[in-house]
C-alpha cells in the first residue's frame, strides 16, 4: 500500500520536473532534449531590456597579439628616423621607433587627399585640362598642360604613380579653393584623430606637411576601408590615354614591395603609399595580411629608396615569425 502511494507522489510530480528553465539564451528544455528559441521579437526585447539592466553578456574584442615564448628579438635596426608596426585589429604596437614624433609626410599626403576627394562624390567620367599650375616641381610627369584627362585617370596617376600635377588637378575639379580643400584635409584629420598631422597643400610637396608615424599608420587603415582606394593601390601599373589622343601613358606603382614576397602566399599585400622629398626621406606604409591578421607598417625618414623597402619588408616579416595571433 505504501508503495503505490508513493509511486502515485512520483507521477504526479514528474511532468512539472520535465520543463527546466534556462536563462541563457531565452531557451527551455524538454522531456525530449529538444531546445526551442523564444518568438524573435520578444528575444530582442529581453536583450535590449539586458542591456538597459547591464545585463548583456560582453562583446569580444580582438585580441592582443602575444610575443612567442622562444623570441628574444627586440625588432630591427632601420635607417628610418621613425618606424611602427601596428596590429589592425587590435590596435596592439608590435615595433615602434619614434613613433610620435613629427616628420614632413612627403607624399603620403596624397592618401588624405584621396580620402576629401572622394567625399565630392566626384564624376569619373569628367575630363579636366591640365594647366601649367599644377605641374609642381618633383616626381615623375605623364600628362601635362594643355592635355585634357578624366578624373578617373587623375585618381589613378595620383595614387599609382604618385604624380603631383594629378594631385593638383583633382583638388581643383572639385571646385574648392586650394585653401577651402586644404582645410577640409585638416578638418578630416581631426575627425580621425590624427592629432599630430596637419597638411599645407594637396600633393605633399610642401614640407609643412607634417605627421607621425601613429597618425600615418590610423590613416591608411582608414583609407583602405574605401573600397575604391583599395582597389586602386594594389595596381602594378595604370595605362591611359589623354582625352581625344592615341598617346597611351603607363604609369608604374611607386610602390616596389607589389613585386616582393611580401605581395605573394602566404603573404597579400593590401596597399600602401610611397613618399618623399629632400626633407621628409624616403617613406612608405604598408597593410600586410598573413594567414588572416593584418598589420600597419610604417617608415618615415629612410635613408635611400632601397632601405625603406627592405626595413618595411625586414619589419613584416619580423612581426609574423615574432608574434602569434590567438
Amino acid at each position: 500500500m505504501m508503495f503505490s502511494l508513493i509511486i502515485s507522489i512520483i507521477l504526479i510530480f514528474i511532468p512539472q520536473l520535465a520543463y527546466s528553465p534556462t536563462a541563457e539564451l531565452g531557451q527551455f528544455q524538454t522531456r525530449d532534449n529538444s531546445a526551442t528559441v523564444l518568438n524573435s521579437e520578444e528575444a530582442i526585447a529581453e536583450q535590449v531590456e539586458g542591456d538597459r539592466q547591464g545585463a548583456s553578456l560582453p562583446r569580444a574584442e580582438p585580441r592582443d597579439p602575444q610575443k612567442k615564448e622562444n623570441s628574444r628579438s627586440l625588432g630591427i635596426e632601420t635607417t628610418a628616423k621613425a618606424a611602427l608596426v601596428l596590429d589592425r585589429a587590435s590596435g596592439s604596437v608590435l615595433f615602434e621607433k619614434n613613433s610620435r614624433e613629427k616628420f614632413p609626410l612627403a607624399s603620403l599626403t596624397k592618401i588624405m587627399t584621396a580620402l576629401v576627394f572622394l567625399e565630392t562624390e566626384p564624376d569619373w567620367d569628367a575630363s579636366i585640362k591640365l594647366s601649367k599650375a599644377d605641374d609642381k616641381e618633383g616626381g615623375i610627369f605623364y600628362a601635362r598642360a594643355p592635355e585634357e584627362v578624366k578624373v578617373e585617370d587623375l585618381f589613378n596617376m595620383m595614387l599609382v604613380g604618385s604624380v603631383n600635377n594629378a594631385a593638383m588637378a583633382l583638388a581643383r575639379s572639385t571646385g574648392l579653393s586650394q585653401k577651402d580643400f586644404i582645410e577640409k584635409m585638416n578638418q578630416k584629420a581631426q575627425k580621425l584623430g590624427l592629432k599630430n598631422t596637419f597638411f599645407v597643400d594637396p600633393t605633399g610637396l610642401e614640407p609643412d606637411n607634417i605627421g607621425t608615424a601613429a597618425d600615418v599608420a590610423k590613416l591608411l587603415s582608414h583609407a583602405l576601408q574605401n573600397k575604391k582606394i583599395q582597389e586602386t593601390v594594389i595596381q602594378k601599373k595604370y595605362i591611359f590615354s589623354p582625352v581625344g589622343s592615341k598617346k597611351v601613358y603607363y604609369v608604374k606603382s611607386t610602390n616596389e614591395l607589389l613585386w616582393s614576397f611580401l605581395n605573394e602566399g602566404p603573404y597579400e599585400l593590401l596597399g600602401g603609399k610611397t613618399g618623399y622629398t629632400e626633407e621628409a626621406g624616403y617613406n612608405l606604409v604598408v597593410a600586410s595580411r598573413r594567414d588572416g591578421h593584418e598589420i600597419i607598417i610604417v617608415v618615415l625618414g629612410s635613408k635611400t629608396a632601397e632601405d625603406r623597402f627592405k626595413e618595411i619588408k625586414g619589419l613584416a616579416d619580423w612581426a609574423f615569425e615574432n608574434y602569434k595571433w590567438q
